[in-house]
């Protein structure tokens, strides 16, 4: 929370676009408008409206500020550890505690769960929907309380207002698991007839709880796209199927982009990474902890589907599933652990080497990786960032006029400017999307310029901000612009320059 949210960097566009999202709707609800509420929540499209309204619920309690935007998902991300706990006390109810110790020690110990858990976007509330619905699917199969299938279809339904590509991960793990138990059920109803009805009574509650859950899912979300069929229909086919994909990757690179990011990024010890995707391919475990097969089932199904079906290769897809692998990897440490008890130890003074040796094999390679571990929670820039760049923009910027923000940053562009001057009365633009008839209404230019060594080179995908520099400095010099205020931020290799028409 200190290091890399107060402390933080400014937001990335992606983020800046989330937080607009709950500007909206922040705004709608403080004044009372509830038909802009309503068009609002209505023309989120890429990303359905949820997150938004959390959002708006943060900016009333903590004000409208980075600070609250990134609390939101270090929250969720609390509340994801708190199920997994209690989703592995679902499997045993004598170990169940110490694989969920394990597992959210790991969850704290990853860079990739860690990473989204201080950024302002969708990911977290997509994997405690999931984990939610996990926790019910298991308290559904020991109870069997038709109240218990109704909240589970209700929070399937809820991740397609979160985002399209969990929710139809989510759908079809689900869909995959209900068939895996269906099969074995199926053959038993072959042998109903000379078994008597009262013997089919347990198939068809079965099949009726399944029908109730499809009936409230299939209506729940049919509201949502009952605003705009023809187009959330086509963004859901384009997001799903046609996305693209950040990286030029073949066929092969695209099966391996995901077991080698487990390995990568799962974990903060290389080898430990190894070591999970390794327990991802032998479900021996399962037999000891029989609900960690469903785990296998929706791991295994996700993964196939990211790899095969979905052209986007990015971190924050498998970003739902990481919680599971964690699980599962604590599971495989505790059978073991049991397994060597029972056969090592017997064997006297030889076996509690064997077993020492085995522990040795495990720790002495991660103890490479601990400075990796440190950096995970230490500050990432202590010489500033692109966030104080921002403060000195918002400080020294007049309120009564436009601005055009110029430049291709991925952390400093019109999306940041928008959301940190949500009180600016004037319009905040890109010269990118600049027309001939807002520009009489800009008073103001914005852009900044990067030194050879900067620690923000690598966001700046073209040099769009070095010919908007350029243009503002021949205006200037033509005397239709003046310097209105400007700074070098030598510790990040910055500088920004606020101009003033004359």
């Amino acid at each position: 929370f200190i290091t890399r949210i107060i402390l933080g960097d400014a937001f990335t566009a992606e983020e800046a676009s989330h937080g607009l999202y709950g500007l909206w709707i922040w705004n709608d609800i403080k004044t009372l408008s509830w038909g802009n509420f309503w068009y609002d929540t209505g023309r989120q499209m890429v990303w359905p409206f949820l997150h938004s309204w959390l959002l708006a619920i943060f900016f009333f309690i903590f004000g409208a500020n980075v600070i609250a935007a990134r609390l939101l998902s270090l929250v969720l991300f609390f509340v994801s550890l708190i199920l997994l706990y209690l989703l592995a006390n679902k499997f045993c109810a004598r170990d169940g505690w110490k694989l969920g110790a394990v597992a959210v020690i790991l969850m704290l110990f990853s860079p990739l769960a860690t990473s989204f858990a201080v950024l302002n976007t969708v990911e977290v509330l997509g994997m405690v929907i999931f984990l939610l619905g996990t926790y019910l699917y298991l308290v559904d199969e020991t109870r069997k309380l038709l109240l218990y299938y109704i909240l589970l279809c209700l929070v399937l339904a809820i991740a397609f207002y979160v985002n399209y590509i969990y929710a139809f991960l989510m759908l079809i793990a689900y869909l995959v698991s209900t068939l895996v138990k269906l099969g074995p059920l199926g053959l038993e109803a072959i042998d109903l007839q000379r078994k008597g009805e009262h013997a089919a009574l347990g198939f068809i509650w079965w099949a009726y709880r399944k029908l109730i859950v499809l009936g409230i899912l299939m209506v729940a979300v049919g509201g949502l796209f009952s605003f705009n069929f023809s187009r959330r229909l086509l963004l859901f086919m384009e997001t799903v199927l046609n996305s693209g994909s950040e990286q030029n990757l073949n066929w092969i690179q695209g099966l391996l982009y995901y077991p080698w990011l487990i390995v990568q990024q799962i974990s903060f010890s290389h080898w430990l990474g190894a070591l999970m995707f390794l327990a991802l391919l032998w479900p021996k475990p399962s037999r000891r902890y029989p609900g960690v097969k469903k785990l296998y089932i929706f791991v295994w199904t996700i993964l196939v589907l990211i790899m095969l079906v979905i052209p986007a290769k990015a971190p924050q897809i498998i970003y739902l599933i990481v919680p599971f692998i964690c699980l599962i990897f604590s599971a495989h440490i505790f059978f073991w652990l049991e397994w060597l008890q029972k056969r090592a130890l017997p064997a006297g003074r030889q076996g509690s080497k064997l077993i020492w040796a085995l522990a040795l094999i495990i720790v002495l390679p991660t103890l490479i990786s601990l400075p990796r571990l440190y950096m995970m929670y230490a500050h990432v820039n202590p010489g500033g960032n692109l966030a104080t760049v921002l403060d000195f923009v918002k400080v020294n910027l007049p309120a009564d006029g436009g601005v055009v923000v110029g430049g291709s940053l991925s952390r400093f562009n019109a999306e940041n400017l928008k959301f940190e001057l949500h009180d600016f009365s004037g319009l905040v633009l890109s010269e990118t999307y600049l027309t001939e008839g807002e520009d009489s209404k800009v008073k103001y230019f914005v852009t900044i310029d990067l030194d050879n060594n900067s620690v923000y080179q690598s966001e700046e995908p073209n040099d769009s901000g070095y010919h908007w520099s350029g243009m503002l400095s021949e205006r200037e010099t033509a005397g239709q612009i003046k310097n209105l205020a400007s700074r070098h931020f030598n510790q990040i290799g910055v500088t920004v320059k606020i101009f003033e028409t004359k």
